[in-house]
């Protein structure tokens, strides 16, 4: 397991902790000057559900846009196979994410 590069043509990073083909987990981490397009993660013939866990929060910037399922300071639980989210450009510090995804 390495860090690799994230998707959507921006400078973020994950890591896999788990990858099943239901089931996922992965460090995300957003360094400064990144952002995230407003996109969406479609999964096939499946509800897709993610938990994201902000272990580091960003000190300037790096707000996350998502219309959520339900949120907490720190935990937010989204839909993102239906709404579109993104995270704006970081102008100070990182963020670093443990995101769980499940398609049921």
């Amino acid at each position: 397991m390495k860090w690799q590069k994230g998707r959507q043509n921006s400078l973020y990073y994950k890591f896999p902790l788990i990858t099943l083909p239901r089931f996922d987990m992965y460090l995300l981490k957003i360094p400064q000057g990144s952002s995230v397009p407003t996109h969406t993660d479609p999964v096939r013939n499946k509800k897709h559900y993610r938990l994201n866990i902000d272990i580091i929060k960003p000190e300037i910037g790096g707000t996350f846009i998502a219309k959520t399922i339900f949120k907490l300071p720190r935990i937010t639980i989204i839909r993102p196979d239906i709404h579109p989210h993104s995270v704006t450009e970081i102008f100070s510090g990182y963020s670093l994410i443990l995101s769980i995804g499940i398609a049921i």
